[in-house]
Order: C-alpha cells, then structure tokens, then sequence
C-alpha cells in the first residue's frame, strides 16, 4: 500500500505539472512574468509541504515525489526568473539557488532520502554557472565548491548506506568544475586562491578517506590480483592517487603562471603532505616488503608510493636543460 501511495503520488505531481505547463502555453494564466515566477515558486513550496504531511504520516519514501517535485520547481522558477525573464540578478539568483539546494539536503538528511539528496545537490552544482561569467569574487566559486564537497562528504559518512553514492558525485563534480575554474584563474594576481583551494580539497577528501579506513569495522580483505578487483578494496588508494595526481598537476599549473613561484614546489608540498598521511597510518609498515593488514595501513603505503613519485617530478621539474634530459631518460 505504501509504495502505491508513493507511485500515486509522482502521478499526481507529473499531472498537476503539465497541466500548469499547458496553462501557460494556451494563455489561460495571464499574468506578468514575475507572477509566473512567484506562483511556479509557490507551488514547489506547496508541493513541500505536502510531501512532509505525507512524510509524517505515511512514510518517507512516499514523500520523495512530492519534495523532489518540490524543490525542481523552485529551480527552474529560479532559472526562468534569471534567464528567460531577467528578474534577477547573478547574485540574488546564486543566492536562492544555494538555499534551495541547502533546503533540499536538510530535508533529504532528516528523511533519510538519497534520490532528495542527489537533486540538491545536483541544482547546487547547476548555480555555480551563474558565476563564471559575472563572478562577483574570486573566492566565491572555490567557497561554494568546498562547502558542496563538505556536505556530500559528510553525509555519506554519516548516513551510509546508499547515500555513499553522495561521495562520487561530489569528487567528480569538484574534479570537473574545480579543475576548469582553476585553470580559468592561473595569472598572477589570483594563483593564490586557486592554490588554497586546491590543498583543502586534498585535505578534505584525504580527511574522509582516513575515517574511513580508521573506522572500518569489517573484515580486512587483501588485494589479491588474481582475483577480480572489487571497489571497496581499491576504492581508497584510487581515489587517493588520482586526488593527488590532481592536486599536484593543477598546483605546478598555477605555480608556473604565478610568475613568482617554481613550479616544482607543488609536487614538493605533496610530497610533505603525503608523508605525514603515511606516518599517520603505516609509518611501521615497511613498504613494497610488508603487506598491509588494514585498511588504513593499505591507504598509509599508496601515500609512501605516492610521495615517491611525487618527489621524482619535482626534481625533474626543478632540473632544466640536459641534466632534466638525463633524468627523465634514467626514469
């Protein structure tokens, strides 16, 4: 019976949706484009309130139509209101986009809804492009791109579950969006902005994945390569490599077109970084001789190997004319 009531009520909301659709289209609701965009906004916020009466009283999954309904037509009210009707301006739009997005993952974290959580934070991601064009500062975007990292992170740590899918759709949209921003901003006046924001994201994700392996509670399981490789053994140490691969390549980007600093000292930073991450967690492991017995000691030598590799491109880096020839030849 529950889970009618929940397909019911997605028919009831794809209904009254297209009815308001074809409203607007044949001319029925003749009203001004700001009305249009107060009543569109009004109706999500009615469609919130029902899901939370039907939350109470029926259960929360079969209040998931109604808020996710809900909060999707406060975003595109929103997006209508910036774009197509321009009455809004960049920040007021940013503003009310965030909050819709902090409204959504409140409520997805109370209810325990990942299919909420997922939206918010997807409409989060989608009022970042309102500031690349007309970026009021250049904090802003790395500002609201770490607090989205923090909350996706912290909800997957705390939920569990299937809210662990939180976790990647976070790291990819901070890999993507981070990465073009940063790269946007290299010159010598705002390097530093993108250079902080860069360490904290390594810190940030480094910070979850040592939780992570400290509060595994289950079964050690060891990496054996003659059986398939499974996602949770290798999910740390490869989301370790390629965090660090994109912190350290990113940083020698921004360093080289500081103009002021050389780009050999990004991989060193990591290389400082890396070494404290290992002496945290495996610093009695001997690596490549001793095999790992935890969780924590697998990720303690991925970053050992890594301050390895890291160390070897800032000494080539740092090198120049035939001797960084000979070097990168004996690699």
């Amino acid at each position: 019976m529950k889970f009618l009531g929940a397909i019911g009520a997605l028919l009831v909301v794809f209904a009254v949706g297209l009815f308001l659709k074809h409203g607007f289209e044949q001319g029925w609701f003749s009203m001004s484009p700001f009305w249009k965009c107060i009543s569109g906004a009004g109706f999500g916020l009615l469609l919130l309130l029902v899901g939370e009466v039907v939350y109470r009283r029926i259960n929360a999954f079969a209040s998931a139509g109604f808020t996710a309904a809900g909060l999707g037509t406060m975003y595109a009210s929103t997006l209508a209101a910036y774009g197509r009707f321009e009455l809004l301006g960049t920040v007021p739009a940013f503003v009310l986009l965030a909050l819709c997005a902090g409204m959504g993952i409140a409520l997805s974290a109370r209810a325990r809804l990942v299919s909420v959580a997922v939206l918010s934070l997807v409409g989060g991601y989608m009022a970042l492009f309102l500031l690349f064009d007309d970026e009021p500062s250049p904090w802003m975007v790395p500002a609201y791109l770490l607090m989205l990292l923090g909350v996706g992170l912290g909800l997957s740590g705390w939920l569990r579950g299937t809210f662990v899918v939180l976790r990647s759709l976070v790291w990819w949209a901070t890999m993507v969006i981070g990465g073009v921003w940063a790269i946007g901003i290299a010159t010598p006046a705002t390097y530093v902005f993108g250079t902080a924001f860069v360490a904290i994201v390594w810190v940030m994700v480094h910070g979850e994945l040592f939780a992570a392996a400290r509060g595994s509670s289950g079964t050690y399981e060891p990496i054996c390569l003659s059986e398939p490789l499974k996602w949770k053994r290798v999910r740390a140490v490869l989301v370790s490599f390629s965090t660090t691969a994109w912190c350290a390549s990113l940083g020698a980007f921004l360093f080289y077109w500081s103009q002021t600093v050389p780009n050999w000292m990004a991989p060193m930073a990591g290389v400082a970084a890396t070494l404290l991450g290992w002496n945290l967690l495996a610093s009695h492991l001997r690596v490549l001789r001793e095999v790992p017995t935890s969780d924590a000691e697998r990720l303690g030598a991925g970053l050992a190997l890594q301050a390895g590799g890291l160390l070897f491109a800032a000494v080539s880096l740092g090198l120049s004319g035939q001797a960084e020839v000979v070097l990168w030849l004996g690699r």
